[in-house]
């Protein structure tokens, strides 16, 4: 396609420049309907190991801003800055985009180091920043500060409630990662299941990097010993396990790695849980029969929302050939949404009126569902709660 043509283009250009996207690409003549030319700014990873991630961004900013579509009748450029995401690379580059003329608002970058350091400064040069990281802290750096990723606390405080709730189930195992994101997300959700009247059975880390979980699946069976240590019988073994759901923020890789070593030593019997990290359709279609049941929460599907979310759904997937994922979809809203205020003003905005615009936002039909801003600054959306059914993600309707 074009677009995929131009955007490959585009990484192999930021090699040796900042390049910049511009609707004139197009050779349209609708630009003239709008004099007021403004420009917005990106910062993503476009090489180096997290390359992937920053073009598939690039890819939606681009889908959302509309760049070389010839019947836009406005004009806007999108400069893109290169962070290979490093804090201090995303920092110069805020710099550099806020010192441009007429740039309205940045949008990225994607990791929790690199968003500290960009909001700092674009708080100091007093530009809009939506950043595209899980991290809620982060728009606690000032009132220019907004995150474009849905809470994840409210997603798991709505898990913990439909499972004790609506489920039924009121004993709570937790297994996770011992790093920064994985302890976050357990102690949050432990957290909830007491204030609603849960209970948490077990609490167990493992270290990020394991492949073996044979000692802490001992632990959740009540085993004093690593379950090798019992041999061919440990497989045979007849569990009595003291909880009724296991929750395991991780990503879908790791968990079915867990479930496949938690069906070989034949624990069976509960309810498994997860947050938004699970969301990687491939491999959740690869170990479909591990998985068939589980339940996790997210903030994005890219079908059964709303009308918005099947068309962009549709248009994405005609353009670049694949599903969009949520990041995508929240750097796609992230874009419309400024774009949307901007236009409402025929481009004459400061960015201290944008800043207040945004910071207002009320049910916005955003392709991820309807977006309000938080008094923290966050684009919230409706948490979306996802049972998988033989590698189907079904989204369970709620009464």
């Amino acid at each position: 396609m074009k677009i995929k043509a131009i955007i490959f283009t585009i990484s192999f250009v930021i090699l040796f420049s900042s390049p910049c996207v511009r609707s004139e690409h197009v050779g349209s003549d609708k630009v003239k309907k709008n004099e007021n030319r403004f420009s917005l700014g990106t910062i993503l990873p476009l090489t180096g190991p997290y390359e992937k991630y920053g073009v598939r961004v690039l890819e939606s900013l681009i889908l959302a801003g509309r760049f070389f579509d010839a019947e836009r009748e406005s004009f806007c450029e999108l400069h893109i800055e290169d962070s290979q995401m490093h804090p201090e690379k995303a920092r110069e580059g805020l710099l550099r985009l806020a010192d441009r003329d007429n740039l309205l608002a940045v949008i990225g970058p994607l990791s929790s180091d690199e968003a500290f350091a960009s909001a700092e400064a674009a708080q100091q040069r007093g530009i809009p920043l939506i950043t595209l990281t899980k991290n809620e802290e982060v728009t606690q750096g000032g009132a220019y500060c907004f995150s474009g990723v849905p809470s994840a606390q409210n997603q798991l405080r709505h898990l913990a409630y439909y499972v004790l709730d609506e489920l039924g189930k009121s004993r709570i195992a937790i297994l996770f990662p011992n790093v920064p994101s994985g302890l976050d997300a357990a102690q949050f959700f432990r957290s909830e299941i007491k204030k609603q009247g849960g209970k948490v059975t077990h609490f167990i880390p493992y270290q990020g990097d394991d492949t073996d979980f044979s000692k802490e699946i001992a632990a959740l069976v009540g085993k004093k010993n690593d379950l090798d240590h019992y041999g061919s019988d440990a497989r045979t073994m007849t569990h009595r396990i003291g909880f009724d759901a296991l929750f395991i923020p991780d990503t879908a890789l790791r968990v079915s790695q867990i479930v496949s070593q938690l069906s070989f030593y034949n624990v069976r019997g509960f309810q498994l849980l997860g947050n938004s990290n699970w969301h990687d359709p491939d491999i959740l279609v690869k170990h479909r029969d591990l998985l068939t049941g589980a339940i996790f929460v997210d903030g994005y599907l890219s079908y059964g929302i709303n009308k918005e979310t099947e068309a962009f759904t549709d248009h994405f997937y005609t353009v670049y050939g694949r599903e969009p994922d949520a990041l995508g979809a929240y750097a796609y809203d992230a874009m419309t949404l400024i774009l949307d205020k901007i236009h409402k003003k025929d481009a004459s905005i400061s960015r201290e009126q944008l800043k207040a615009e945004l910071a207002e936002v009320k049910a916005y039909p955003g392709v991820s569902g309807s977006i309000t801003m938080t008094p923290q600054r966050i684009m919230d959306s409706e948490p979306l709660l996802i049972m998988l059914m033989n590698g189907e993600r079904v989204r369970i309707t709620e009464p």
